[in-house]
């Protein structure tokens, strides 16, 4: 989100010309540099909310906003991301379950397992 912001200030002065410019200046796809933009979409009470997340211990974050960022309505963005989040919420709850029981029966706790756990697919939630 503090990404989307600056680059949106960068464009806004004139320091780069579009989002082909930030995909270069960043090595990123152009694809992904419109992912990034695209958060700008998001109804503000949702934007500051992913400013105020706390840092992904390791890895990356399980939470998807791309469905919610591609609604229009900031009402119905709201919504979405309610249910983004408690659908994260429980596939970490079930992954620290399983993690739980392959240590009690011995065995790794793969991040992978843990991973899988948390693919949700976010765009199916209406």
């Amino acid at each position: 989100m503090a990404l989307a912001i600056r680059f949106d200030g960068l464009i806004s002065k004139g320091a780069v010309h579009d989002h082909a410019d930030l995909a270069r200046l960043g090595h990123v796809t152009r694809a992904r540099a419109t992912q990034i933009m695209n958060l700008l979409n998001l109804a503000p009470d949702i934007q500051e909310k992913i400013l105020m997340l706390s840092r992904a211990a390791s890895g990356t974050d399980s939470l998807s906003e791309r469905c919610v960022a591609a609604e229009a309505d900031w009402r119905r963005q709201l919504s979405l991301w309610a249910k983004v989040v408690d659908n994260t919420r429980r596939g970490l709850r079930r992954a620290k379950q399983l993690a739980t029981r392959l240590r009690s029966r011995g065995q790794k706790a793969t991040r992978t397992i843990a991973r899988l756990l948390l693919i949700r697919p976010v765009c199916k939630i209406r």
